[in-house]
């Protein structure tokens, strides 16, 4: 038995409380799957078990970081996953957040 109420609700999408701190990660796939009742594009990564449900503004980050609105010019690429503090319903929620990896030295 889990020590938290969250723990009996492990969601199969990687969350905010997943991602403990940011982690540079290399995206391995891209595949539009169904999250409730749409359809998005899910980013498998090098580091996290569970994809990263896209949305919106984390589709924008990576093409944007990529330099490419297709996924497959995403796979390959190396960027930072972090979590940030977004106002949701009226509360302020953590939501994982998706930036240029740093320059590696």
């Amino acid at each position: 038995m889990g020590e938290k109420w969250q723990d009996v609700y492990q969601s199969r999408f990687l969350s905010a409380e997943d991602v403990k701190v940011p982690t540079v990660v290399t995206v391995v796939d891209v595949k539009e799957e169904l999250a409730g009742s749409d359809i998005k594009p899910f980013v498998y990564t090098d580091k996290f078990k569970k994809p990263i449900v896209m949305n919106r503004t984390n589709c924008k980050s990576i093409a944007r970081v990529t330099k490419s609105d297709k996924y497959t010019g995403w796979i390959g690429k190396q960027v930072l996953v972090y979590t940030a503090p977004v106002p949701f319903r009226g509360e302020e929620v953590q939501a994982i957040r998706i930036k240029e990896a740093p320059e590696s030295k």
